[in-house]
């Protein structure tokens, strides 16, 4: 087709979709070999914005998808304590992420980011590129999120407002992240992100402090949750077994 380009306009995007109503896979499988000819950083970016955008539990904002992408493309280094976890000084420019994604992606009025058409994310979920590790990739990026998030200097169980306000601007993902690890977990059969489960499960005191971002979870409001108790929560069967040890 020779028609998806980076600064491909969304409302001719959409016309090709319609033109080919039956085959729709065909202006997918033309995108992918877009982003396949890019440099290697444009295109490993661009799949891990599909990733992303195709298997999250919930929309994203752009900060929110920005700090995911930040974590990732830096997660050996953080996780070895060669880095520190980003902050949302940090992130990459969002016009950078959607740019590399040569016409799939747009961020709506309410700075929502979505997959140009409803068709695109039964395309990605089933795309060897993106879906292979998809939930590992997502479950990792989200407890390297929660493990090596600093911990507040208040000895306080819970953060005051002003305190509170700070850290979800400041660390983006972090209510995702909260909310939503356990959840791409539950459909990862093995491997190490369990380790990385496990690690933050048996923090007891930055469970307590993190828990409180699970805002949308009554879970959320509680006091004196174990990781036993969230391990429940999500259904973790393995680690439900090695907390009860």
């Amino acid at each position: 087709m020779g028609c998806l380009a980076p600064n491909y306009d969304i409302q001719r995007f959409k016309k090709d979709l319609t033109d080919l109503s039956e085959t729709p896979d065909q202006v997918y499988r033309d995108a992918l070999e877009r982003i396949k000819l890019q440099d290697e950083r444009s295109r490993t970016l661009a799949l891990n914005v599909l990733t992303w955008l195709a298997f999250a539990e919930r929309a994203l904002k752009a900060d929110e998808l920005a700090h995911a992408i930040a974590i990732s493309n830096s997660i050996d280094s953080i996780r070895a304590q060669k880095a520190s976890l980003p902050t949302s000084s940090e992130i990459p420019n969002i016009d950078t992420l959607t740019s590399s994604c040569v016409g799939l992606v747009l961020i709506d009025k309410y700075e929502t980011v979505h997959l140009a058409h409803s068709t695109a994310e039964e395309y990605f979920r089933c795309e060897d590129s993106i879906v292979q590790h998809a939930q590992s990739i997502l479950a990792e990026t989200c407890l390297v999120c929660l493990n090596c998030i600093p911990l507040p200097v208040s000895n306080s169980p819970t953060l005051p407002p002003n305190e509170f306000s700070e850290y979800c601007k400041k660390y983006p993902l972090l209510n995702y992240a909260t909310e939503q690890w356990g959840v791409h977990l539950s459909s990862v059969k093995q491997g190490h992100v369990y380790k990385l489960a496990w690690k933050f499960l048996s923090n007891e005191r930055k469970l307590n402090k993190v828990i409180q971002f699970m805002d949308r979870l009554r879970i959320g409001h509680e006091s004196d949750i174990s990781g036993l108790h969230l391990a429940v929560y999500f259904g973790l069967v393995e680690l439900v077994k090695k907390a009860m040890k």
